[in-house]
């Protein structure tokens, strides 16, 4: 074998090598770049979850709230009425009307 041809060996030897090197390289940066991808992917779908279930809850209490809202303002009405305040005297602080007859019975 002249030198030229041993010089042409080590050149391909080398250069076979030097792919084998990248590929390997390349194949365990795209396996980290995976994993990273796949972990960040978990990570967003239990985010998503645990948002999905706040604002459920928050939901249900927006609603609780507007039904109390809602109830507080037909109170607030009412209130104002005098049918409201004789049956409030009448329940609350025991009153009656002049000339009516409290009958107190044992249950």
């Amino acid at each position: 074998m002249s030198k030229k041809q041993k010089k042409q060996q080590k050149t391909k030897k080398a250069t076979s090598s030097g792919g084998v090197f990248f590929r390997a390289v390349f194949l365990v940066l795209f396996v980290i770049t995976s994993v990273v991808c796949a972990t960040m992917l978990i990570n967003q779908n239990e985010s998503k979850s645990r948002i999905e279930a706040l604002s459920r809850t928050l939901d249900e209490q927006l609603e609780q709230a507007t039904r109390e809202n809602t109830k507080a303002l037909s109170e607030k009405e009412k209130m104002g009425t005098m049918e409201y305040l004789e049956d409030y005297a009448r329940d609350m602080l025991g009153m009656v009307k002049a000339g009516e007859t409290i009958y107190i019975t044992e249950k």
